[in-house]
């Protein structure tokens, strides 16, 4: 074997056995629990990799094609298709990179041709023309690589200047609290920063901005779970804000799925699962707990809180928002307003609407729905308001957004609660319905083109909602003032899906946070580096540590079995080096047993929203046989 064939074969080998050994490990990994899905693709990629390099040798080739040309053509190939794969994201190459099933299937014909005798013969002279200026071009490879290197290492110390932060001091004895911090929480659902970003870039999104500008943004890492109904993993809304609330896996908090079972012992299917509630938490929520400590809090919007659990706050669920339309929602608003026995299983305390009814006026009546969308969308689509597409997806979700958005000012302003939380849905819901149609997608405008709609009016549709939740944003920030805390973050990302999919977008992990005010500090979270992946580096922050991060700023002791951490990388370090952080053993609890009546009048509401998000099939939502449900 020639030199260079050897140099071939041995770089060959020592990529197929490392990726046989990671492969191998995050097997087993993946069997005992943990999610190293990443190293299974990656280095399986770099198994499939080294063994057709290795193949080469195998080969019989055309006249043309020695085995050392065969094997660096297939090595030559293997580099074009790794940089294509790294560079097209960030350089947005008109053309995706490919599938891991692609690349196989690329490479594997790639082999066959160079096998090919005749067909091979034209296709070994670029091959060859490159292996003859290799002598030239391996030097200047190698200082591109060494250049590389150090820019890399400059991003390492760089990192670990950015991620370096102060342990705060361990308190001891009970909590004092925080009397001085205030906190406006806002949850948009679905949103990430390959739709976020350009749109700041092209000040268009200026309140998200300005925050950026002013705190800390970065990546925040989803919490993948697996879905029992649907034997499926993923990021699942129902799981994720439960675990945002409480800084707990699902293994802990007990929420598992949209729907759980009646029956602790019963199978994971219909008709033996019930819509999930707050009596199937085994955790209690971040306001619950602030009550305690003298915290009041404001909640607009939460999966899972109905029926509502008492405590020194006020509560309004996301399950009372889910009407289908204005009227609709107005109707159920008047109805709490009137009979506070009604509203107590949708708010907390059941006389909020008498309050709030007046300063927050659901519009009625179809002129008044269509005024209220056109101003709403005002400058961000021209159809929007009046388009039949466009009407189905802003009717169904903005109404909701908007009357919780309306509810978070108004406690803003007269200054009720040190911490109000504003949950936005349709940033989540519009993705699933229109995220495939944006500019960027082929497949969008393949699916334009087939199903006759306007291109110029869905292709908007996801970023015009990400425009609103911003403007929208801006209005909470000038009712909050200079003084409070602000926290934006999301659950999870999206992605595209195939066109015969139940929804055209479906969640991907990998969400956004956006943190300012008195006690952030100014500062960016690098881009996830290679590094992470190998333990070297800490990992971009997690939703698991939303919760334990709130506790700390208000003072209010974290559990010592919270899965997630202070993200003291935020703070600014004299916050961190002057309070304390105290600590109690949990605050776990039994599932809850709590009157589901009043739900019932909701299933059917719900129900239609799950089996549209495609979280659910509509086989799942028929009446238990047994006589049970919520």
């Amino acid at each position: 074997m020639s030199g260079e064939q050897s140099l071939g074969f041995w770089f060959s080998l020592s990529a197929w056995l490392q990726g046989l050994l990671w492969f191998l490990i995050a097997w087993v990994g993946w069997l005992g629990g943990f999610d190293f899905g990443f190293f299974q693709a990656h280095e399986g990629w770099k198994l499939l990799a080294g063994a057709f390099v290795l193949q080469a040798f195998r080969l019989r080739g055309g006249p043309a094609w020695s085995p050392s040309l065969l094997s660096f053509g297939l090595w030559l190939w293997i580099l074009a298709l790794g940089v294509w794969d790294f560079l097209g994201p960030r350089w947005q190459f008109p053309f995706p990179g490919t599938s891991y099933g692609g690349f196989a299937a690329s490479l594997g014909l790639f082999a066959w041709l160079m096998d090919a005798g005749a067909v091979g013969g034209p296709l070994a002279l670029p091959v060859q023309a490159v292996r003859r200026s290799f002598r030239i071009v391996f030097p200047i490879l190698v200082c591109v690589l060494v250049a590389i290197g150090v820019w890399t290492g400059e991003n390492w110390r760089s990192y670990q200047r950015q991620t370096q932060a102060t342990e705060p001091p361990v308190g001891q004895g009970p909590s004092p609290g925080r009397a001085s911090s205030k906190l406006l929480f806002v949850g948009l659902d679905g949103a990430h920063w390959e739709v976020a970003k350009p749109l700041v870039d092209a000040g268009l999104m200026p309140n998200l901005a300005s925050l950026m500008a002013r705190g800390h943004s970065g990546a925040l890492e989803s919490h993948r779970s697996y879905r029992p109904t649907k034997d499926r993993w993923g990021w699942w809304s129902a799981v994720v804000w439960t675990s945002i609330a409480t800084g707990l896996g699902e293994s802990k908090h007990g929420i598992l799925d949209f729907q759980m079972r009646e029956d602790e012992s019963g199978p994971w299917k219909s008709p033996n699962l019930v819509l999930t509630h707050r009596g199937h938490w085994q955790a209690r929520p971040f306001w619950e707990i602030f009550a305690e400590y003298g915290i009041r809090c404001s909640v607009f919007g939460w999966w899972n809180t109905a029926p509502v659990v008492p405590f020194e706050g006020e509560l309004v669920t996301l399950d009372i928002g889910r009407q289908n339309g204005c009227d609709a929602l107005a109707a159920v608003i008047d109805r709490c307003a009137e009979n506070p026995e009604t509203a107590a299983a949708w708010m907390h305390p059941p006389e909020l609407m008498q309050h709030y009814r007046s300063k927050v006026r659901i519009p009625s009546g179809q002129e008044e729905v269509d005024a209220f969308l056109r101003q709403e969308l005002l400058d961000l689509d021209r159809n929007a308001g009046t388009e039949e597409a466009a009407e189905e997806i802003f009717r169904r979700i903005v109404h909701q957004d908007w009357y919780f958005k309306e509810l978070s000012r108004v406690a803003l302003l007269e200054d009720r609660s040190r911490l109000v939380v504003f949950y936005c849905e349709g940033t989540d819901s519009v993705q699933h319905h229109y995220y495939q149609y944006r500019a960027d997608s082929l497949e969008g405008a393949r699916l334009m083109y087939e199903r006759g709609e306007e291109p110029e009016r869905l292709r908007d549709m996801v970023d015009n909602y990400y425009r609103l939740a911003d403007r929208w944003l801006g209005e909470l920030l000038e009712a909050a003032g200079p003084e409070w805390n602000i926290m934006v973050v999301s659950d999870h990302g999206h992605r595209h899906t195939y066109e015969n999919s139940k929804r055209l977008s479906d969640h991907k992990g990998g969400g956004l946070y956006v943190v300012a005010g008195p006690d952030f500090q100014q500062g960016s979270w690098p881009e996830p580096a290679i590094w992470q992946n190998w333990g070297l580096m800490p990992k971009e922050p997690s939703i698991l540590d939303l919760a334990p991060t709130m506790h700390y700023l208000f003072g209010v002791p974290l559990a010592e079995d919270m899965d997630g951490k202070v993200q003291t990388a935020w703070l600014k370090p004299e916050l961190v080096q002057s309070l304390a952080l105290y600590q109690v053993p949990t605050y776990r609890q039994q599932a809850l047993d709590l009157p589901l009546e009043a739900l019932q009048a909701n299933r059917e509401e719900m129900n239609a929203f799950l089996n549209e998000m495609g979280y659910t099939d509509a086989e799942d939502d028929e009446e238990p046989e047994n006589g049970g449900g919520e």
